[in-house]
């Protein structure tokens, strides 16, 4: 009778995984279930990664071993597939009896379990995904064991009947059979097993090397016929530790907010993959029974439309600091890189998991910090934008404001290849100049300027970009450490109201002081008129932080004086409202 090991089974587990990593590409081709976003297979690949790095413990049972490797999971999961495998190799653990090895009996029954464990993780369980697979080959498992059959027929008999279940998806699924592919998890998972298999039956071989095996024919993502966009906008995943409700309860807590949900339990912490239009909303939920020490959002309604209808071969990216309308972020297909907002404890998604009212409802937590989008995220989203664009402009806030600059170039240092140019700019600017500057080379790019000229362009708008913030208080400023508190205690007690702009190099500087906020506004005014005298106005915005009044008004009025309305209204970045302070206007302006 054959027993699998600790070693046995992570070595098992490794080239189930590396399998699955040799057919990422397969996999994203033919994802079109839940939604055509072609990304099942990296996001397999993540978490199979996580489980490839993992190192033998001597002397582990296989039920620690077994734990050790739902924990790594559940932490490297990504996507709905990858998080279901995930709560997969949770219930399997939990299942091992803490013994040294284990037999195939209990190995079957461990797969039935952990195939329930994978159904109560998601909140509407669909037939003809990897879920159906996962029973097959639990079930064929099971029936070798009833049969008395070997250790080998059984893994075989299993393994052949869980491909003619892949096979199978497209009779379960519509989606699979208009767009003639089978179901991307679930073949990933038989691709897991494959490799599973392969290694239980030749435990002393050295790394197992999958065959470029294809249970049916791939097609590639533009002749997918869907053409309709997701329900639900945005893929959001989090990961969450010190969880205070079970995993059912999360499940009701969190069904309401969109589909698709997927609920993946460890001993220790928590993976949640949500389909939602208010990903804000579901953070808030989450934050009142654990922490959240990951978060992830995804644009899927993006994605689709880069899919179904890219509007050039070249992508233009920038990050959460650029204050632009968010229908023309979308309708021009700007990718948008968040920053990090750390409130007290909880930290939050720039413009994605924050609203703006929940921001101002917390401007008085006693911690307010702000971190550059991290260099991993923008490797990954540079990576998945070379699968759709050729070349890719970058505009990040000014470098004398933030790391986020340096932290691009390292990004496309890391991605770009002599076919996948890259280029990184430094707009000098924060908020409305850095919008304005993405704003018009969105312009320039639909009018079909090329990679070169739309670098010299950008090259020139950020020399001709000016912006100037009224700031009606100085205690921000004082909070965030940008004003020192002894002078800013002497300019509360007088009244003073400064006006802030930028250096040519993009650095912060005081444009003036006025006492009150009429006098601001009016010195305010008085500067964009004397720019425009320099040099006629190509145009301008305007913005604010919870102050929709007063910017309308000070719009009106720059619209009387300079004779052009602006070219938008919008509300300000929280990270620029974390320093200017609430109520602070901004005025940026391009000039010929």
């Amino acid at each position: 009778m054959f027993n699998i090991t600790s070693n046995d089974l992570l070595y098992a587990f490794q080239q189930g995984a590396q399998t699955v990593m040799q057919h990422t590409t397969e996999l994203n081709d033919i994802n079109v279930f839940p939604v055509a976003d072609g990304d099942t297979g990296s996001n397999l690949a993540s978490l199979m990664q996580a489980i490839v790095a993992m190192k033998q413990h001597p002397g582990e049972t296989s039920a620690a071993c077994a734990h050790r490797i739902g924990e790594t999971a559940i932490k490297g999961a990504r996507g709905n597939s990858g998080i279901i495998v995930a709560q997969y190799l949770n219930g399997l653990a939990a299942a091992i009896p803490p013994q040294p090895a284990i037999a195939l009996a209990t190995f079957a029954e461990a797969a039935q379990q952990a195939t329930r464990s994978a159904y109560q993780a998601i909140n509407n369980p669909t037939e003809g995904t990897m879920l159906s697979v996962m029973k097959q080959w639990g079930d064929r498992l099971q029936h070798g064991v009833q049969q008395e059959q070997s250790f080998g027929t059984a893994l075989t008999n299993a393994l052949n009947d869980a491909q003619l279940s892949v096979q199978a998806t497209p009779q379960q699924l519509k989606t699979l059979k208009t767009n003639g592919v089978v179901d991307a998890g679930a073949l990933g998972f038989y691709y897991f097993i494959k490799g599973v298999t392969t290694a239980l039956l030749n435990p002393t071989s050295g790394p197992f090397k999958a065959a470029d095996i294809r249970v049916i024919g791939t097609i590639t993502p533009t002749e997918h016929p869907l053409t309709t966009a997701p329900i639900q906008r945005y893929c959001t995943e989090l990961l969450v530790i010190d969880l205070t409700v079970s995993q059912a309860e999360l499940k009701q807590l969190l069904s309401r907010f969109g589909d698709s949900l997927v609920v993946a339990m460890s001993q220790q912490s928590a993976r949640i993959h949500l389909h939602t239009n208010t990903p804000a909303a579901v953070v808030a939920v989450v934050n009142q029974y654990g922490h959240i020490s990951e978060q992830k959002v995804d644009d899927m309604v993006l994605q689709f439309m880069v899919k179904q209808h890219r509007q050039s071969p070249i992508a233009l990216v920038t990050d959460s600091i650029a204050d632009l309308p968010a229908e023309f972020v979308l309708n021009e297909q700007i990718q948008v890189l968040p920053m990090t907002l750390r409130l007290d404890d909880r930290s939050y998604l720039d413009k994605v998991t924050l609203t703006d009212q929940q921001f101002y409802a917390n401007v008085n937590t006693t911690v307010k910090q702000s971190t550059q989008p991290p260099l991993a995220l923008m490797i990954q989203r540079l990576e998945r934008l070379k699968q759709d664009y050729n070349e890719v402009i970058m505009v990040s806030v000014s470098s004398q404001l933030s790391g986020t600059f340096s932290a691009m170039q390292r990004a496309a240092a890391r991605v770009a290849s002599a076919d996948f140019k890259i280029a990184v700019l430094d707009s000098k600017q924060n908020s409305v100049g850095q919008g304005l500057i993405v704003m018009q080379l969105a312009e320039a790019l639909k009018a079909g300027r090329n990679f070169e000229t739309l670098i010299r362009l950008g090259e020139a708008l950020i020399a001709r970009t000016k912006i100037v913030v009224s700031v009606p208080s100085v205690a921000a400023m004082i909070q965030s450490g940008r004003l020192p508190s002894r002078l800013g205690k002497i300019a509360q007690r007088l009244h003073l109201q400064p006006l802030i702009g930028l250096t040519a190099a993009g650095a912060g500087k005081v444009q003036g002081i006025t006492i009150g906020t009429k006098a601001n506004e009016r010195k305010l005014l008085r500067h964009l008129r004397r720019l425009q005298k320099e040099s006629p106005l190509l145009r301008y915005a305007v913005v604010h932080a919870n102050a929709p009044q007063r910017a309308a008004a000070l719009a009106q009025r720059a619209t009387t004086q300079l004779g052009i309305a602006p070219s938008y209204l919008e509300n300000i970045s929280a990270v620029i409202a974390m320093s200017a302070g609430e109520g602070c206007v901004a005025i940026a302006v391009t000039t010929t």
